[in-house]
């Protein structure tokens, strides 16, 4: 018989008197805690609980936690990652800021220091919901004045184990960049835009992020070619930092142009006057104009924009307002173009970069 290991969490929220989010009731303060337990598996459910140690050298490092708003199911948390720390024998979170109201967990790891997946809460008609006594999702609310606290159990991982046996498609994410404050979303081809936005409710459409990413804000692409025109809408900050769109992991993410338009000195990807904004590992093919245009219309200059491991190719141009440049910045101050490579582009009358 084998036996496996249950985290009882405990997602403590606290309210606190300040107001951090604007317009609501309350602003909230939450910490995260559990205690270990374990059960067996076999052909029955939960077999009882039995409090014990953590398994030898298996050391939680962080949790990775996706919360929707319970009426509309519009994403709070995207598979956002919450430091743990040992305390007297157990484990802490750092703390979350939420407002009132109610909510749903909709997806909960726990990752060791080299973010391998060790511990993971099954979702509902799961092979592995069975040995569980509540599984995801989990619907909890935060009240003014009041605290508020979830507890759902995860199960050890074990190395034959696939992520489909917990209900998740992949285990797989991203860590954020530390100097981003904001939300992790994904996108995907099975996905749709209505939507969370969480790995395993993935939007459809890069242009949906782009309508609905702030400062600090990440998401994620997986592989794929996506027919669409990707225009910026807000700017990142010093503050909150960079909104980044990236491929997943080492996915070949294509943003293809065919059949689409996209205006006199305008591009595939496209920004006027935003700022803070990251760019990273797409191939923008195809297509009249530029593929990556970043345009400041002086005085509202851009500033700080990255284009990270790139590929733009065979941009069709004409000699007038759309050249079929690959890479064009006009106005941009604090700019990084790395690793990238801009190739088969129909330059008429200026350089490809």
């Amino acid at each position: 018989m084998k036996s496996f290991f249950v985290a009882m969490i405990g997602l403590v929220v606290l309210i606190s008197a300040c107001t951090i989010f604007p317009g609501k009731d309350a602003a909230v303060l939450g910490k995260l805690s559990f205690s270990q337990n374990t059960v067996s598996r076999s052909s029955q459910n939960v077999q009882g609980l039995i409090s014990q140690a953590l398994p030898a050298g298996v050391v939680p490092a962080s949790a990775i936690i996706s919360v929707e708003k319970a009426d509309t199911h519009e994403a709070v948390f995207a598979s956002k990652k919450i430091a743990l720390y040992s305390f007297s024998g157990d484990y802490v979170s750092e703390e979350v800021s939420m407002p009132t109201g109610n909510y749903l967990l909709t997806s909960f790891l726990i990752v060791d220091s080299n973010n391998s997946v060790i511990y993971c809460a099954p979702l509902a008609g799961s092979p592995l919901s069975q040995y569980v006594t509540n599984s995801l999702p989990i619907s909890f609310s935060i009240s003014k004045d009041a605290v508020s606290q979830i507890k759902p159990q995860v199960l050890e991982v074990l190395s034959n184990d696939s992520p489909t046996n917990f209900g998740y498609a992949q285990f797989g994410f991203q860590v954020v960049d530390t100097n981003s404050s904001g939300n992790v979303y994904y996108v995907a081809k099975n996905g749709n835009n209505t939507n969370s936005g969480t790995e395993t409710k993935p939007w459809l459409t890069i242009t949906k992020a782009a309508n609905t990413l702030k400062a600090g804000d990440t998401v994620y692409v997986k592989a794929g070619t996506y027919n669409e025109k990707v225009a910026m809408t807000t700017s990142g900050n010093a503050s909150n930092g960079y909104i980044t769109f990236s491929n997943y992991s080492n996915d070949t993410v294509i943003i293809d142009g065919t059949g689409i338009t996209v205006g006199d000195y305008r591009g595939l990807i496209d920004s006027m006057s935003y700022s803070y904004i990251r760019i990273k590992g797409f191939h923008i093919q195809n297509g009249t104009g530029t593929g990556i245009e970043f345009d400041g219309w002086y005085p509202a200059l851009q500033s700080h924009i990255e284009i990270l491991n790139c590929e733009v190719s065979y941009k069709q141009g004409d000699s007038g307002a759309n050249p079929g440049v690959g890479i064009r910045f006009n106005d941009v101050t604090d700019f990084k173009i790395v690793g990238c490579n801009v190739h088969h582009n129909n330059s008429v009358n200026q350089e490809a970069i």
